[in-house]
């Protein structure tokens, strides 16, 4: 029973993504942090939880890289 718990890491990487590329940082934290707390509370015990830790790393690098290129795009914009 997967597709719970994939559903949910799609619809909060969806919504991190979309505000990634509109460059509002503060949206697509608080997305990621209701999905970690999500996935943390209620499917903590599933069998193929290590799979949705993998994908959720890879939602927090997505975050990280948000925040440097917002940082860029406002060096060179100001230049």
């Amino acid at each position: 029973m997967l597709w719970l718990p994939l559903f949910l890491l799609i619809v909060f990487a969806t919504i991190q993504a979309t505000f990634a590329e509109l460059g509002v940082v503060r949206y697509g934290f608080l997305a990621l942090l209701a999905h970690t707390f999500i996935l943390l509370y209620f499917f903590h015990d599933h069998p193929l939880t290590w799979i949705l830790y993998i994908l959720t790393i890879q939602m927090w690098a997505l975050f990280v890289v948000t925040i440097f290129r917002r940082n860029k795009w406002r060096e060179g914009h100001l230049q």
